[in-house]
């Protein structure tokens, strides 16, 4: 198993980098070519962080994201090169929960206009936005994500990341909306579980306890077809199924909104109405 060198290692590694700036001017201009090789190597070198942790961990993640900024720098007319290296470093800077530092890198990923990235982009600087609990322009990015390719899996999260972050804001109404176009637009039986499972949740704490049997209802109804087909991508539907957070905290609130009505029901009772 690889074990990854000392803090030290990479405290040298700055240091030989640092130094070798000083003949930058004497060496040839790098290539396109060359900067890929240096990705790759930097890539390699981050495999070695498996089991380490601390500080010794985000000095590397660190010194990577300023490797692969640097690289960026270089070649700033070749967009898809500054778009995977800024890429990289953002997604090394998120590793080392350096949050502004990785959203500024994947707004440069954005920035270059590389299609490949941009639903990764949008979606993981929405993600640094709204830990940073700038709401409103992380709901934004993930209605963009959402857009694009939606029958992939990134955008089915992002359009649940839309009604969630519309649900954080105290938006209720819309964030019921939200989750409904998400169970709508949700592609196969687990998505659409899981879509129904975060309106039901939503519905069960806003007291709409008809509404949130009629969410878990629809999930069962979409998963039926494929559970009937057997298999054990039936047996994980119908497991996910049963797992639905949302129908413990319906019966939990059925069973409450039955005690009080009973209780209700007593008082009236002993008052002799």
């Amino acid at each position: 198993m690889k074990t990854f060198r000392s803090f030290s290692w990479v405290a040298a590694l700055a240091a030989v980098l640092c130094a070798g700036a000083a003949f930058a001017q004497d060496a040839p201009a790098a290539k396109p070519a060359d900067a890929k090789t240096r990705i790759k190597a930097i890539s390699s070198r981050l495999e070695d962080l498996v089991g380490v942790r601390g500080a010794e961990r985000t000095a590397a993640l660190e010194l990577a994201a300023r490797e692969f900024e640097a690289i960026a720098a270089e070649f700033p007319a070749d967009k898809a090169l500054v778009a995977q290296a800024n890429w990289e470093a953002g997604e090394c800077w998120r590793r080392a929960e350096r949050i502004e530092s990785a959203s500024a890198a994947y707004g440069r990923v954005l920035d270059s206009g590389d299609v490949r990235f941009r639903q990764r982009a949008l979606f993981q600087r929405a993600g640094m936005l709204r830990r940073g609990k700038q709401l409103e322009e992380a709901q934004k990015l993930y209605a963009e994500a959402g857009a694009i390719e939606p029958e992939s899996v990134r955008a089915h999260d992002a359009r649940l990341w839309v009604a969630r972050v519309l649900e954080m804001r105290g938006e209720h109404d819309a964030a019921v909306e939200a989750y409904r176009k998400a169970v709508a637009s949700a592609a196969g039986a687990r998505r659409i579980i899981e879509a129904s499972d975060a309106l039901a949740k939503l519905l069960v704490r806003r007291g709409d306890l008809e509404g949130a049997r009629a969410a878990i209802a629809h999930a069962e109804q979409a998963a039926a077809g494929e559970i009937e087909g057997g298999g054990e991508d039936a047996e994980r539907i119908q497991k996910a199924l049963e797992e639905m957070s949302a129908r413990g905290m319906l019966r939990r609130a059925t069973d409450k909104s039955t005690e009080a009505g009973k209780a209700a029901e007593d008082v009236e009772i002993s008052r002799g109405r």
